[in-house]
């Protein structure tokens, strides 16, 4: 089963950065199996187009990501 390890949370983090978001993921709890949790730091954006992005980069770990409520994302597995 895929998962939403520290590193790949490092890389999605980053990939924000690049693309200008002031935003950053977390998981909550400690793991991504009670889900993960964007947090904004600065200007507000489309939450829809964040995930999308985060979801074009996630597929090739066949991971997605859906909005749970408001910043609180569940975790997916494709497989």
């Amino acid at each position: 089963m895929s998962e939403l390890h520290f590193n790949l949370i490092f890389e999605v983090n980053q990939l924000l950065r690049k693309e200008g978001f002031d935003y950053t993921l977390h998981s909550i709890g400690g793991c991504t199996s009670c889900g993960a949790e964007l947090r904004c730091h600065g200007k507000s954006e489309d939450i829809d187009t964040i995930v999308k992005l985060m979801n074009d980069y996630l597929k090739k770990y066949f991971l997605r990501l859906k909005i749970r409520e408001g910043l609180i994302l569940d975790l997916i597995s494709l497989i």
